[in-house]
Formats: structure tokens, C-alpha cells, sequence
């Protein structure tokens, strides 16, 4: 600031004396008494805080302006603290400090300074109400909404125990989080997360959300109705909503991070290093950690595929998907994997978009993992079925590994308003290793998978503007392979089978190629578009069992299958009133299948039909039919029998069949972002015309089945919540209620089980904002589950209890627990953890120590009901432990 004034002054002396004439040398004379006079002016010095009048929390960003005789000298914008300072020359002996930010009343003081004096001056400014669109907000709402933005300011939500975007998104009322990281804004899933204004991750956002420090962030956006393609963007709306992250102006182009390290007893671990640089035309972030403390890598990267649905689904995947022939990681609980699962865990991802022109970006994503799992249970089957109940109990040890490295890659150019060109690729490679020891009737039987997975995809899309319209191609295309070797010793299915040990190896892959070609329309404010394009997949599995290096031929086989899928498709959004509106899809393809030597071929007509009243004062309603007809892929019809486990076989359909079902559904949302109140409701209805069940031939030792077709199986889904901020208690809260009845049909023993499932459940969850020492959130769950078939009844209750109070001693200290109490029928445990966190003030350093499972509980007991079988899990915990970390912020 004080660099500004002596050149302002500088300036004005040059223009005095030219407009005088006067000769160099005198101006030369000048210029240097000018400097001299300059250097040896006094200054003063303006600081202090901006506060909010009512609760005195710092207010960031405010603009603060010296101005003295009406003419500007000087301006500062407050920091992260609220804390400001100005500089200025001391030419004045009366001041005007204005001060205004975004929600509040502008605040104007005179001041009179003495040479060389220091003024400190404390701001408080008041709240004020503004029109933003049609939404009227206070600032205490700490949320502004702009047209299709809704913006969180997140210094009002913070507890200050978030260590990820994911914590943060927690406290904000309108986001939801589940078990998964899969993320809903407004009730619905969002497609990905930006930073600022741009995408690093596409559908893997967990990455970006589960790792990345939010003490970066000043405010998370929801942005509706985004289209990221420039074409379609001109003329048609989108219903994909994103998530974009806001930096803190001093984390603007330059490097900022965190560094965690933590040691403790039982030879616990953890190391976290976050790195990043963001610019308007280059971000890159660098997200790693390594642990041992429950933490787990590859989960971030088993994303919810997203799918925009509707008219404008045109920027999507046309991934294929192939299925392992054999699982074997063993059973979970309701209950985070941490308190019963050992794991060792190491990830990295490098992510970076450059932008190396307004018409040329790139982005790319290049990520490693390893997962290393531990747990120990005892689990006990009761399967009731004619003749006679079965039980059978096992001891399992489970060891498994996962190493991953894959590679996502996208160019994105737009040379002109009217086209644009989108070219990705991805692939992944992964090496896992399954081990289980179990004991089941006295005996040991060690069972191992080992499988390398391979997987390539590549897309291309091209988007050109036509009159009322646009051209989108899609051309596409992948190979996958998997290689697994399943052994089994002993061998449980030969007659003697005490040194004998069964090994099968399967060998699968998949290949795929196709386009689309889509004219899109816009005539008045209807929409409607054209589609045909082609698929072409081939598919091999081939499987060899061998015991004692014999060959078992019923256990060994090939099959192979090609597909050519030509299809059409008409897609409508017809408004038939100023907020009524009628959306069609239909479409049909023709399969022409042919598996081993036998060619077929099948019509494949699909069909969503709904209508939507938008935008009323009571919110959004949608209800509509919809109707899928489908071919299951190669694994569904393998003609020899695949190894299971040491006690399963299981058998492909005898034929090839179209699966179809319809589904009848209603949807209800409700928005008031003035309010903090949010309501959601979801009805469907599911049957199934043609499905796959298992018949299937079970004893105390064997369980062999095939996959059979047949009608009736029918789900219904009913979910309803109301989430909203109480401001007499100064929380907010969610209220929900879901029930679903599954109606199974199988052949077990030769006879036909219709089984019925009924769930119905209770929710209750909030989170408190008191402007004092201590914050709490808590969550509470009724279920109700009940089956039954004409063999048996079945039912078991639980209540589930959440309890994360938050204590802020004083301005270093933070003390966070959590504990989760479970009430199973009669068996009650808990699962906890406490955090005591030190953070000096005005340091970037922070100390932790980390407690879990402070009361050593032993084991965790659950009980499980699915169509006929009922489970009971009793499950090894991870003994007590501590750790300490340091945490590094810049």
C-alpha cells in the first residue's frame, strides 16, 4: 500500500511541472526532492477485526476502504480471522473507514489520527435481508442461492474435527452421505465434484471427497441443471446436479497440502499427504495415505455409476461390466468394517486438468492402491426348507488382497460455438489374492482365489450444432480379461477326500464395440431427439477342474457367445402446461444371439414413460412406467458346473431367455432453501414377467443349484423423509421412514418356496449449532425385518444409536467421541472412538490422539433373515488400541 501512494504522488508531481514547461534539468531537480520528501513522510497504520454484530464469529472477505476528502487511499479485504490492516501516508489527519460484506449492513466511521500513530478498530456489522432470485435469505442462514446455485459458506457449519470433504458435507443441511460415500444434494445423486468450476475426477469424486482436506474450501456449491458439453448447453437443460468446491483466496495459485503422520500401540500406523496447486488453466492435486487403522483404499474407487437419465442423457458411459466367476471375501455387518476388520492399506492418486486454451483441456487421473483385509468370525446357517430345517456352523479366517493401478484420461475441444470433441480412455489392471481357513463339523478346508484382471475401455463423442438442434456420435469400445485359480484342499466333493485338492482355473473375457448417432431437437419448448446405433459384444468363459492332475469333466467346459444389437430410439419432453410436462422414451432392439453352435434371436422393446409437474409451491411430482427387457450376460448360461466354494456348484440356464420386468413409480420432492426444509418421497413397484431363480438340490453338506426361469417375483420400495433446521434449537434434523416387501419365488428339493421379505424401518438424525463449547450429532434406527414361507417364520428387531458429541474446551482444545450402540433382538454392544485434538492458535501444526473400541468389547453378534435361510454372524472385533498424529497444514 505504501509502494501505491509514493508512485500516486510520484505521478503528480510529473504532470505539475509539465504542464509548466519547466526544463529537464529542473524536472530532473524535482523528481529527486520529490523521492526525498516521499521517503521521509510519515505513515499510519489502520487494523482490526470484522465480527458479526450477533454472534461475533470473524465475517471473511469484507471490503474495507480509507478514504479521506472523498479520494481513495487505501483498501484491505479481512482474512480468515476477520483481521485487516492499511497502510497509508500520513497527509491526512481525518478518515472515513468503510467497511460492507455480502449479507450485512454497510458500516462507515470517521477517524481522526496523529502522525505516526497506530489506530486499532474492532468492526461489528449487522445482519441485513437480500433478495437473491426469488429466495429471501438472512446472513445468519450462512446460505446464498443464486438461480441454479446454492452456495454453503462453510465457516458457519464447521465443528472443527473434519478431515475430509466428505466430514464437511456431513454438516450441510440439503447434502446426505451414505455408508458408501455415494453423496445426494437436494435428494438427488450428484454426477461428480469441481473444483473450482472444474472436473478432476469425473465419476471417481470419492477420491476428491474422501481425501481432501476442507480447511482449503471457504464454500462448497450445488450447481443444478449442469451440462458440461458447450453445444447442448445452448439449447437444452440439464437435470445433472454437481458439487463445486470454492478455494480460500490465499490457496489460489500456489502450492497448499496437508501431511499427517501417527504412531501407537499394537504397531498402529497412519501417514496422509495431500498436495495441491490450483489456477484458472492448470489444477493438480497429488492424494495419498498409508495406514493400518482401518482406512481403506480401494472403496474410493467403487463409484455409483451415474446415469443422467431422461431427455439429456447424452454424456454417458457405455462401459461393459464382466463378472468374476468366484467370490470369496466372506460376510459383513451393519457396522463400519474398522471396528472388525484388520486392514493395511496404501493409495495414491494423481489428478490434473490443463486447460491449454479456451478450446483445448485435458484431465487425467492416475491412481495405485493395495488393500490388505483381515477378519475372524463364527457364522451359522439355518436354511428352512422341505424336508427338513438344515444347520450347518463354520469358523472362518479371511486374508485379503487387492493391488490396483489404473488410468483415467479425457480431451475435451470445443474449436467453436457449434462443436465439440470428447475423447476418453481408461484402464485398470488389478492382482488379488483371496485366502480362507475355516472349520466346519470338526474339519479344516483351506480355500485360495487368485485372479488378474484386465480391463480397457475407449469413447469418443463429437457433438455439432444444426438448426434448432445438434448431431451427437458416440462410437466406443473395450476388452476385458480375468484370470482366476480357485483351489480348494481338501477336496470336500471327492469320496475321499482327505489328501486329495481340487484346483480350477477360469478364464473369461469380454469384448465390445458400438455407435450411436443422435439427432437432437429443440422446437419451441419441445425437445426431442432420434437415435440409432449398434452393439457387438464377444464373450468366452472357459473353465478346467482338475484333482490329483485328473481333469473333471463335468466341473470343466467352454462357452463362447457373440451379440449384434442393432436399436432405434425416440426420446420426447413435451410441455403440456406452464409447469406440467410429459417425457417418453422408447426404444427397441433387435439381438441377434449366438452361444456355442446355436444362433437366436430376440426383440427387446424398452419403454419409460412419465409425467412431471415441476416447481409448484408443494415441490417437484413425477410418476411413470417403466418397462426393460434385457439379455443377462455369458455367466448366466455357463453349460458346465462352476465351483462355488468347498461346499456350492452351480449350473447356467438350459436356454437363452429375454429378462423383462415393469416397474410403476412416483417420486415427490420438496425444496425450501429460505427454511432449511427438505422433503422427499419415492413409491415403486417392481414384477418381474421373466427372472432368473435358483433350483437348487440342498443337504448338511452340499448346496447344488441351477439357474431355472420364471414369473412373479415382485418388489415394493417405499421411502419418505423430511429433513429441516430447527432454529428454536438450533439443529438440524432428518426424519425418515422405508419399508420394502420382496416376494421370491425358488425351487429348493424339488419343491416351489414362495418366500416373503417384509423390512420396514425408522430414522431419526440431527446435528447441533451452538454457538458454544460443545456440539453434538446423533442418529437413530428402528427395524423391523419378518420373513416367512410355508416352512417357517422368521423375524428379528434391532435399534441402532448414534451418539458424536464435540467438545471445544477452549480455542486449542477439541475433544470428539462417537459411539454406536446396537440392540440386536436381545444382544447389546457397542462400537466407540475418542479424539483429543490440540491446534495452537496461529500455527499450522496440529497434535491427535485416537482411542477406539475404549472398552475392549470382544466380539459383535448379528442376525440376518433373506428368503429362506436365516444367518447368525459373530464377529472378532479389533482389540483396543491408540495412536498419536502430528498434522501439518500449508
Amino acid at each position: 500500500m505504501k509502494i501505491k501512494i509514493q508512485e500516486t504522488y510520484l505521478l503528480k508531481c510529473l504532470e505539475r511541472f509539465k504542464q509548466k514547461f519547466i526544463g529537464f534539468n529542473v524536472l530532473l531537480l524535482i523528481l529527486v526532492l520529490c523521492v526525498s520528501k516521499t521517503s521521509l513522510a510519515q505513515n499510519i497504520s489502520i487494523s482490526g477485526f470484522v465480527k458479526n454484530a450477533q454472534d461475533s464469529l470473524p465475517i471473511t472477505g469484507t471490503s474495507v476502504v480509507l478514504k479521506a476528502n472523498n479520494t481513495f487511499l487505501g483498501y484491505a479485504y479481512s482474512d480468515e480471522a476477520g483481521a485487516f490492516n492499511i497502510n497509508v501516508e500520513a497527509i491526512y489527519k481525518q478518515f472515513v473507514l468503510e467497511v460492507s460484506a455480502l449479507g450485512f449492513k454497510r458500516y462507515k466511521d470517521s477517524l481522526i489520527v496523529m502522525d505516526n500513530e497506530n489506530v486499532s478498530r474492532n468492526v461489528y456489522l449487522s445482519e441485513k435481508i437480500e433478495t437473491l432470485s426469488t429466495v429471501v435469505l438472512k446472513s445468519t442462514e450462512k446460505i446464498e442461492v443464486n438461480r441454479d446455485t446454492i452456495s454453503y459458506r462453510l465457516s458457519a457449519f464447521e465443528d472443527g474435527i473434519e478431515n475430509s470433504v466428505e466430514d464437511m458435507l456431513k454438516n450441510l443441511p440439503g447434502i446426505e452421505v451414505d455408508d458408501n460415500g455415494i453423496i445426494r444434494a437436494l435428494g438427488e445423486p450428484i454426477d461428480k465434484i469441481l473444483i473450482e468450476g472444474d472436473d478432476l475426477a469425473n465419476s471417481n469424486y470419492k477420491v476428491i471427497s474422501q481425501n481432501l482436506d476442507p480447511s482449503a474450501l471457504k464454500s462448497i456449491e450445488i450447481i443444478q441443471n449442469y451440462e458440461e458439453n458447450p453445444v447442448l448447453k445452448q439449447f437444452l437443460n440439464s437435470s445433472a446436479v454437481v458439487l463445486n468446491l470454492k478455494l480460500k483466496e490465499d490457496k489460489k495459485s500456489m502450492l497448499f497440502g496437508k501431511a499427517d503422520v501417527g504412531l501407537g500401540l499394537e504397531n498402529r500406523y497412519s501417514g496422509d499427504l495431500n498436495l495441491a496447486f490450483i489456477n484458472p488453466n492448470f489444477k493438480l492435486l497429488n492424494l495419498g495415505f498409508v495406514n493400518n487403522i482401518g482406512r481403506t483404499a480401494g472403496a474410493q474407487f467403487s463409484n455409483y455409476e451415474f446415469s443422467i437419465g431422461g431427455f439429456n442423457d447424452f454424456k454417458k458411459s457405455y462401459k461393459l461390466n464382466q463378472n468374476p466367476m468366484v467370490y470369496l471375501q466372506g460376510s459383513i455387518m451393519d457396522i463400519d468394517e474398522k471396528y472388525y476388520v484388520e486392514n493395511q492399506a496404501l493409495s495414491n492418486s494423481l489428478l490434473f486438468n490443463k486447460k491449454f486454451s479456451k478450446t483445448l483441456h485435458i484431465k487425467n487421473t492416475l491412481y495405485t492402491y493395495r488393500d490388505n483385509f483381515k477378519k475372524d468370525y463364527n457364522i451359522g446357517y439355518t436354511y428352512f426348507v422341505p424336508p427338513n430345517t438344515i444347520s450347518y456352523s463354520e469358523h472362518n479366517n479371511f486374508e485379503n488382497t487387492d493391488f490396483s493401478i489404473g488410468n483415467d484420461f479425457e480431451l475435451q475441444s470445443n474449436p467453436s460455438a457449434s462443436s465439440n470433441l470428447i475423447i476418453s480412455a481408461s484402464f485398470v489392471y488389478k492382482n488379488k489374492n483371496d485366502m480362507n481357513d475355516l472349520v466346519t463339523n470338526g474339519n479344516l478346508i483351506n480355500q485360495t482365489l487368485k485372479s488378474k484382471i484386465n480391463n480397457f475401455d475407449a469413447q469418443v463423442q463429437y457433438t455439432k450444432k444444426l438448426n434448432n438442434g445438434a448431431l451427437v456420435l458416440d462410437g466406443f469400445s473395450g476388452v476385458k480379461s480375468n484370470d482366476e485359480l480357485f483351489t480348494i484342499h481338501p477336496n470336500a466333493f471327492a469320496q475321499d477326500s482327505t489328501n486329495s485338492e481340487l484346483n480350477t482355473n477360469y478364464k473369461s473375457s469380454l469384448k465390445y464395440w458400438g455407435a450411436e448417432s443422435a439427432f437432437v431437437f429443440k422446437s419451441g419448448k419441445t425437445s426431442h431427439s432420434y437415435t440409432i446405433g449398434v452393439l457387438h459384444t464377444s464373450e468366452n468363459i472357459k473353465g478346467q477342474s482338475y484333482a490329483n492332475k485328473l481333469v473333471i469333466d463335468s466341473l470343466s467346459g467352454s462357452d463362447n457367445a457373440k451379440k449384434l444389437e442393432p436399436k432405434a430410439q425416440v426420446k420426447l419432453k413435451l410441455p403440456m402446461g406452464e409447469r406440467l410436462e410429459f417425457n417418453a422414451i422408447a426404444e427397441g432392439k433387435i439381438s441377434f444371439y449366438k452361444r456355442n453352435n446355436t444362433s437366436s434371436s430376440f426383440f427387446l422393446p424398452n419403454a419409460d414413460f412419465n409425467i412431471q409437474l415441476k416447481e409448484g409451491k408443494t415441490g417437484n411430482y413425477r410418476v411413470g412406467w417403466e418397462y426393460v427387457s434385457k439379455l443377462e450376460t455369458l455367466d448366466y448360461y455357463v453349460d458346465f458346473f462352476i465351483v462355488n466354494s468347498y461346499r456350492s456348484l452351480s449350473l447356467g440356464a438350459n436356454r437363452v431367455e429375454a429378462i423383462i420386468n415393469n416397474r410403476y413409480y412416483f417420486r415427490h420432492s420438496f425444496s425450501n432453501v429460505k427454511k432449511r426444509l427438505f422433503f422427499s418421497t419415492s413409491l415403486s413397484y417392481k414384477h418381474f414377467n421373466s427372472q432368473f431363480v435358483q433350483e437348487g438340490l440342498l443337504n448338511q453338506d452340499f448346496n447344488i443349484s441351477r439357474s431355472v426361469y420364471t414369473s412373479g417375483q415382485n418388489f415394493i420400495f417405499f421411502n419418505t423423509s423430511v429433513a429441516t433446521y430447527s432454529k428454536p434449537l438450533n439443529m438440524s434434523l432428518k426424519v425418515g421412514y422405508n419399508y420394502s416387501r420382496v416376494i421370491n419365488p425358488s425351487v429348493v428339493n424339488n419343491t416351489f418356496l414362495e418366500t416373503v421379505n417384509n423390512t420396514s424401518g425408522f430414522g431419526l438424525t440431527g446435528t447441533s449449532y451452538f454457538r458454544s463449547f460443545f456440539n453434538f450429532k446423533f442418529q437413530m434406527n428402528y427395524t423391523d425385518n419378518k420373513g416367512w414361507n410355508t416352512e417357517s417364520e422368521v423375524r428379528n428387531r434391532r435399534f441402532q444409536f448414534m451418539f458424536n458429541p464435540i467438545f471445544k474446551i477452549n480455542s486449542e482444545w477439541i475433544i470428539n467421541a462417537k459411539f454406536k450402540n446396537y440392540l440386536v433382538d436381545s444382544i447389546f454392544y457397542d462400537a466407540n472412538y475418542m479424539e483429543i485434538i490440540y491446534e495452537p492458535e496461529l500455527k499450522k501444526w496440529s497434535l491427535g490422539l485416537y482411542v477406539q473400541n475404549i472398552f475392549n468389547k470382544e466380539t459383535f453378534e448379528f442376525n440376518y433373515l433373506n428368503n429362506y435361510t436365516n444367518t447368525n454372524i459373530s464377529y472378532k472385533t479389533v482389540p483396543r488400541y491408540a495412536y498419536v498424529y502430528w498434522r501439518f497444514k500449508f
